[in-house]
């Protein structure tokens, strides 16, 4: 599988990658147990990683290949290969899926400590990047089955609808900008952000707030939904004119960088209510 061409550095630098695979591998389950499809706990727990994503993602392109019918499948090289080679949601999935797969090696009791001590690990290693780990909750969506929460900056709310890539791109742009610490185009990136998802959506036109009163007069969460609508309109209002009055296409001060932070949480939320 060929790497997503996106127009954005990869979050997962390459260093990054292979200590990510590194930490699996040191942190491999040494038994054997006679039942399990695979000789040892480590191939057994990589083939079901594998199957976690590969149901998560629908994809079953996503399985170990065998090299020849007489020849065993090898899931953990290819579990390490999605760490390595893949874009960045499906190496964070592989990560999250060999963690999750310490309470599901069959006939064994789920694996506490040595999870804790590969989650634990991982943390360390995303500690000083785009993500952060928080325990075995996760952000499941219909595109990123991911099992560790994504949180830190909010990579997670990238959507990864293939139907939505160019607004994906656009909120990757805001997310690189917080990195650098342009705040300012972080709000004028997101800003454009919601502009195509609403074009998406076929409110197309004109500026930031006629596209929100075009959705709201075709019947955009109308009903029992207006109340949840009026907010949103409100919102998108507030961003639109911290968008207009303080981002880097005009000469007023520079947002906090908290304010852009927050416009782009917003942003990417409604992506993946209404992307």
């Amino acid at each position: 599988m060929a790497m997503a061409p996106y127009m954005f550095r990869d979050p997962l630098e390459e260093p990054i990658r292979h200590k990510l695979a590194l930490a699996v591998e040191r942190n491999q389950p040494r038994m054997t147990l006679s039942q399990w499809q695979y000789p040892n706990a480590a191939e057994e727990m990589a083939h079901i990683a594998i199957e976690l994503v590969v149901g998560a993602r629908g994809d079953l392109s996503l399985r170990a290949a065998k090299p020849h019918p007489q020849v065993r499948a090898r899931p953990f090289d290819q579990l390490i290969s999605f760490i390595i080679h893949e874009e960045c949601p499906l190496a964070l999935d592989a990560v999250g899926a060999w963690a999750d797969g310490y309470a599901r090696l069959p006939g064994l009791p789920w694996q506490r400590h040595e999870e804790e001590v590969f989650l634990n690990e991982v943390e360390e290693i995303l500690s000083e990047t785009k993500f952060a780990i928080r325990g075995r909750e996760g952000i499941l969506r219909e595109d990123l089955g991911a099992v560790v929460l994504i949180d830190k900056p909010l990579a997670a709310l990238v959507s990864n609808n293939p139907a939505l890539r160019h607004v994906d791109d656009k909120l990757r742009e805001a997310l690189e900008e917080l990195s650098a610490g342009n705040a300012a185009d972080a709000v004028t990136d997101a800003g454009t952000a919601l502009q195509m998802l609403l074009e998406h959506l076929g409110y197309a036109g004109g500026q930031l707030g006629d596209q929100v009163k075009q959705a709201r007069k075709s019947g955009w969460l109308d009903g029992i939904d207006t109340p949840m609508a009026d907010a949103v309109d409100a919102i998108v209002r507030w961003i639109a004119s911290v968008r207009n009055q303080r981002s880097d296409a005009h000469h007023g001060p520079p947002p906090e960088t908290r304010d852009a932070e927050f416009v782009v949480r917003i942003v990417g939320l409604l992506v993946l209510r209404f992307g």
